[in-house]
């Protein structure tokens, strides 16, 4: 028997897209191209090519254009899964919108290769709030 320890239940998602974003320097705001492995209203993993540190904190939009809303999460481990691609476990600093969880649960299925495109320093894809 199993039993549940997390508050929240955790969705599987098919690689969804999302732009994660953090601040490298007090000046300087880096986005790149990650993808979703699950999640839940109290956090998610993550898959980047951009490793973070642990205790930093990420800002998290849906790659989808049409949804602006941005998330924020502190980083609680990251792993190297292969050369260049890092798994990344977040928690969410207040619980995620529903919006934002049925807009990464309803994405068709993405690609690691999406992790190699687009990203790279700039704030026109994930905003702080």
């Amino acid at each position: 028997m199993h039993i549940e320890r997390r508050k929240h239940p955790r969705f599987k998602v098919n690689g969804g897209r999302v732009w994660t974003g953090r601040w490298s320097s007090p000046s300087v705001f880096e986005t790149s191209a990650s993808l979703v492995n699950d999640l839940s209203l109290g956090g998610a993993r993550v898959l980047t090519s951009s490793p973070p540190v642990v205790g930093e904190y990420l800002w998290i939009r849906p790659a989808r254009p049409d949804k602006l809303q941005t998330v924020r999460a502190k980083v609680l481990e990251v792993q190297m899964v292969n050369q260049g691609e890092y798994r990344v476990r977040l928690e969410f600093d207040t619980p995620c919108p529903e919006p934002f969880v049925m807009c990464l649960l309803l994405e068709a299925p993405a690609s690691r290769d999406n992790l190699r495109c687009g990203g790279g320093p700039g704030v026109e894809h994930a905003l702080p709030e």
